[in-house]
């Protein structure tokens, strides 16, 4: 199922994740717009807490608040100290992103980190930068959180056919077999190497 509002659309997917206590892939909502291709907002299954009602949400403003406060740290430090000037141009926009989440806050008390959130995808996707349109995107996104609840995880993954391995001896093949490898292997090898 896709929905749309004003060029945004959500679709749902299964996104690979680098977490250990993952199973590999999880049930995401993913937010898109129709203008700015190759741009894209997941919100993974088990950020979903972030964004119910914030009347709901208040027993995790503590915690909240401390992630929060390490964004405006890390963008400060960055507008400051950065050398390339994309880096302090990303800056200014993640510090916009910090005032406007400070002012939903105050105001309607929706969670400073979820705020921010909000304050990212209006700027990616080149939103009018209001509470109200905050509102209409927090409402959006709610809209669609049953159905990223009910999304079933996938199996684990199958052994993978990764190719054939042949033993040759001079010049002639003597054996032939397919070689099979998980992809937790292969992720293993990789950081070995």
């Amino acid at each position: 199922m896709i929905s749309y509002i004003s060029g945004l659309r959500r679709e749902y997917h299964h996104i690979k994740t680098n977490r250990e206590d993952s199973q590999g892939y999880e049930p995401a909502m993913v937010i898109l717009h129709q203008g700015k291709k190759g741009k894209s907002f997941i919100i993974p299954i088990d950020s979903i807490w972030k964004y119910i009602d914030p009347i709901n949400n208040q027993d995790a403003q503590p915690s909240d608040l401390e992630a929060f406060k390490d964004i405006v740290n890390r963008a400060m430090w960055y507008r400051k100290w950065a050398v390339v000037v994309s880096d302090r141009e990303r800056a200014k926009l993640d510090l916009a992103a910090c005032a406007f989440a400070s002012a939903l806050w105050n105001e309607n008390k929706i969670l400073p980190c979820t705020g921010y959130n909000l304050a990212k995808m209006i700027q990616m996707f080149d939103l009018e930068p209001s509470p109200q349109t905050a509102a209409q995107l927090l409402l959006f996104i709610q809209d669609g959180l049953d159905t990223l609840k009910d999304i079933p995880p996938l199996p684990p993954e199958e052994e993978n056919i990764a190719g054939e391995i042949t033993v040759w001896q001079g010049g002639q093949k003597i054996a032939s077999k397919e070689l099979t490898v998980k992809e937790s292997d292969l992720i293993m090898e990789e950081q070995e190497a």
